[in-house]
């Protein structure tokens, strides 16, 4: 479970209020005073100015912190320099939240990326021959976000944009983005003033570390491709010679394992991967188990695991190869008992016949409700330029899945913490009506909008919905296809639990969403007590907006409440474990 993504953090509210504290007590706000009467709008208020200057903070990268952002910066301008994007893109993967003693932390990464490009972009010599650059098409992750920072960056405004682009992108987006977009803007330099890419790196990413890049000389037959080849030849050599001084150690003849391990580098090299290089290993391990039979996948392992231990002997960046060494620990470990029962409960789920399952899943709202909604379009319906529905047609089509929600021009005022904490804690269905301005503040409608859409019910275009590919696979018990309603159900679930990353700033939303996901698993193993939910505090609040997902949940019949405990049926059990397993990767991805 946690190679799929899912996985819990305890402590991980503390760890924020703990950073947040101190900023909220300038603006007399003191958290650990259990007698202060603290307004809610002026700790929102509070809030926002503490995350401002806090995120000021994370995203300034000083000192050791800066360099080893630069020199990651300069690791994928020479990747993308050589043309293997895969290799930049494989090193934005390394990057974590914290920052490691090899990598800065995403949010020192983009922090160091927009200052260079605000300064690239916006003033001096730079600026006239970076006016032509466009989006490079190769940014896969980060084009979302590369209009924006560009068209920013240029008016010498992308970090003071900072939150608004966390806002609309994610941090995700704007790591890759604001990486490739500084790699992409030194190649384009060192093309316009017919430099060697080399010494200019060197120029504009003062300080980075060398890189493993290297330049042939002009006219040399031995360029990058010959010289990585004999750097490749030398380590197998070197391989060999420690196995054979290490055969206590190690196990099996040196001969077939060299033999093994040049087959892997073989293919390696085929799919782009530098299987010399620690940060490149993940993809090396995925490489072998997608392409290797599983017997052939064994063999190989056993080899890469000797070669790991090899360069950790040898190589100058051993803590590097301890980190990939970690993959075969990981593997070894194998899921605990909490992922292991759940693993079992969404086996038990599977073994459900067909047959069973096909009444089961059409009297689910979200599906049940598909015919009335195809009625409504007909031959098609105007939507906004959003792609949601129009404010007119709010109410119409949110009452289809149970929701009581009106499109209006201006919202009325809030009603008061106890009465909204009251609120939630009910079935959507049971609430009060809602007004909003935009469909795109209903989570249950997008998410099922946006299901819909993935699993072809309905098409989207620019000005339109109309009905489609797969319009008629879920309008009755004996048209259905599980396989499309399982699709619906997984992508609702993970839109669900991931709204709050993109509609909501603030520190305390992945602590809101990762609690969530740790209500669904136990819902998925009733009884077992996998994540226990705090019940007093400031995380009460977050177990209380995560009981108020379970409800949207509740209301498409995901989860029902039993004795206040929310249970995901046997039914649906394997298809909201997928959606909880998107909505990780999601998290993590945005874990920023």
């Amino acid at each position: 479970m946690q190679r799929a993504g899912v996985v819990h953090r305890p402590g991980l509210a503390d760890e924020m209020l703990d950073e947040l504290a101190p900023l909220l007590a300038e603006e007399g706000i003191d958290l650990n005073d259990p007698d202060a009467d603290i307004d809610i709008d002026r700790l929102n208020v509070a809030l926002d100015y503490a995350t401002e200057r806090h995120n000021l903070e994370l995203f300034t990268a000083v000192g050791e912190q800066r360099s080893l952002a630069l020199a990651t910066l300069r690791d994928i301008s020479d990747a993308v320099e050589q043309g293997n994007t895969a290799r930049a893109g494989r090193i934005l993967d390394t990057i974590e939240p914290d920052a490691t003693s090899r990598r800065p932390s995403a949010a020192q990464l983009i922090g160091t990326s927009m200052e260079l490009l605000d300064s690239w972009h916006s003033q001096g010599p730079t600026q006239a021959p970076l006016a032509r650059l466009s989006v490079p098409q190769e940014l896969g992750r980060g084009r979302s976000a590369a209009p924006d920072l560009l068209a920013l960056a240029r008016k010498g405004r992308a970090y003071a944009s900072m939150n608004s682009l966390m806002r609309n992108h994610g941090g995700l987006a704007l790591a890759h983005g604001s990486a490739l977009l500084v790699a992409a803007s030194v190649v384009a330099l060192a093309e316009h003033e017919q430099t060697d890419f080399t010494q200019l790196a060197d120029r504009y990413l003062p300080g980075a570390a060398r890189s493993s890049h290297t330049s042939a000389a002009p006219g040399s037959a031995f360029g990058p491709a010959a010289a990585a080849a004999v750097s490749s030849q030398n380590f197998v050599t070197e391989f060999s010679a420690w196995l054979e001084n290490n055969q206590g150690a190690t196990t099996g003849n040196t001969e077939t394992k060299i033999t093994v391990l040049k087959a892997i580098i073989e293919q390696a090299t085929t799919e782009g991967i530098d299987p010399h290089l620690p940060d490149e290993f993940v993809a090396l391990w995925d490489m072998v188990d997608e392409f290797y039979p599983r017997h052939q996948a064994e063999r190989a392992c056993e080899v890469l695991h000797d070669y790991v231990h090899f360069r950790m002997d040898t190589d100058q960046d051993r803590e590097g190869w301890e980190e990939a060494h970690n993959v075969f620990t990981a593997s070894a470990e194998g899921d605990d008992d909490a992922s292991a029962a759940v693993l079992d409960a969404v086996q038990a789920a599977e073994e459900l016949d067909d047959e069973q399952r096909r009444p089961l899943v059409t009297e689910l709202r979200i599906i049940s409700a598909t015919r009335e909604l195809l009625n409504w379009i007909g031959t098609s319906q105007p939507i906004t330029q959003a792609g949601a529905p129009r404010r007119r047609d709010i109410a119409t089509v949110a009452a289809m899945i149970g929701v009581s929600a009106e499109g209006v021009a201006t919202r009325p005022a809030h009603t008061d913490w106890d009465s909204l904490a009251e609120e939630l804690g009910r079935p959507v269905s049971e609430r009060q009506r809602v007004y909003v301005q935009s469909a795109k503040e209903l989570p249950e409608l997008m998410a099922w909008w946006t299901g819909l859409d993935e699993a072809g019910v309905i098409e989207l275009t620019s000005t339109r919905i109309r009905p489609g590919p797969h319009a008629d696979s879920l309008t009755s018990a004996a048209a259905l296809s599980l396989d499309i309603a399982d699709e619906l159900i997984s992508v609702y679930v993970a839109e669900i639990v991931t709204h709050p990353l993109f509609t909501t700033a603030g520190p305390m939303i992945r602590p809101i969403v990762t609690q969530t996901i740790a209500r669904i698993m136990e819902a998925i193993v009733p009884d077992s007590n996998i994540v226990q939910a705090p019940r007093d505090g400031l995380p009460q609040l977050f177990h209380l907006r995560a009981q108020h997902e379970l409800r949207r949940l509740e209301t498409a019949g995901l989860v029902e409440f039993v004795n206040d405990e929310p249970v995901v049926p046997l039914a649906v059990r394997s298809p909201v474990m997928l959606g909880v397993m998107m909505a990780s990767a999601v998290l993590e991805s945005e874990d920023t």
